[in-house]
């Protein structure tokens, strides 16, 4: 093999190495980018949802103040989003949240504190799925944010940890 022959399999080589090196970046860039893009509409929809529940949970002392069609157009907006970037866990908590709402509506002797269970699950769900730590919360800890008498409404879940 004559000296020409060696280098222009090297450099031969070496353009092909380039060039797969080139074509793998755009791969994992474009991956990349399609993953930062699904993160951030997840997070958005998440956002309408956690603005949604506390928006009700703050009217709750006035339910004749919630704007009930514009409540649903912002659960549909919501849902338009969440079923394409939510995680299966935390649509299948949404479910689940959903269908107590359904069942309460139904049975009014339901558990009512099973909607702050629910929704605990979902925003622990939700924060996971962000990829935010949730150690030392409890599904209902978020609801002592703005819950003038927690202790009293929880206050046998408290008593019995």
């Amino acid at each position: 093999m004559s000296w020409l022959q060696i280098i222009t399999m090297i450099l031969g080589s070496s353009v092909v190495a380039t060039i797969t090196s080139k074509i793998l970046d755009l791969i994992f860039q474009k991956r990349g980018d399609t993953i930062l893009k699904a993160n951030m509409e997840k997070r958005e929809s998440y956002k309408i949802f956690t603005d949604l529940i506390f928006g009700i949970l703050s009217k709750a002392k006035n339910p004749s103040e919630i704007d009930t069609k514009s409540l649903e157009n912002t659960l549909y907006k919501f849902y338009s989003v969440f079923v394409l970037y939510g995680s299966p866990s935390t649509i299948k908590k949404v479910g689940c949240f959903m269908q107590n709402i359904f069942y309460t509506e139904l049975n009014p002797d339901a558990d009512k504190l099973k909607y702050f269970d629910y929704l605990g699950d979902i925003l622990l769900s939700m924060r996971k799925d962000l990829g935010l730590d949730n150690k030392g919360l409890s599904k209902t800890e978020f609801f002592r944010l703005f819950l003038k008498d927690y202790e009293k409404i929880f206050e046998k879940r408290i008593n019995n940890n």
